[in-house]
């Protein structure tokens, strides 16, 4: 930005805040461009709202140019491999395909009271319904719990 004096520094802001970091963290309100300059970063829209803004120099000046159109094509990158890993995540779903019949015996995940203690409880099956199925302990055989098919295993 030195080798243009017409061009001040805050007006360069917008072009770095393409490659910084803007997604709001999870302790923080703000994002790092807000927090390291205390303004949200500028987006495209501003720039063509903006009846002062620089997109004719820009737009002209080859460096800053070549320099906005990598960062498009990395935004763009990022954008397909953002869409890629949640149709991933879609595809990694539980499917509740899998049925139980009465009388089968499963193991299922109960709530751990303490850190040692199993994740597991052997019980026997009476009754499937939909996405959850109702089961007995072995042990104790007037008890029933509904359990959700994601928590349970196969003896």
């Amino acid at each position: 930005m030195s080798q243009n004096p017409l061009l001040p520094w805050k007006d360069c802001l917008p072009l770095v805040s393409y490659a910084m970091n803007n997604s709001r963290t999870i302790g923080r309100e703000f994002t790092a461009t807000e927090r390291l300059y205390a303004t949200s970063p500028r987006t495209i829209l501003h720039t063509t709202v903006n009846e002062k803004s620089y997109t004719k120099f820009i737009d002209r000046h080859p460096e800053i140019s070549e320099m906005l159109s990598r960062f498009f094509i990395i935004r763009r990158i990022e954008n397909d491999a953002y869409e890629q890993l949640r149709l991933q995540d879609n595809k990694k779903k539980f499917e509740e395909t899998q049925g139980y019949k009465a009388g089968q015996t499963v193991y299922y995940r109960k709530n751990r009271k303490h850190k040692f203690d199993n994740n597991y409880t052997k019980a026997t099956v009476i009754a499937d319904i939909g996405p959850n199925i109702v089961v007995s302990k072995a042990k104790k055989h007037g008890k029933w719990r509904k359990v959700n098919k994601k928590n349970v295993k196969n003896v």
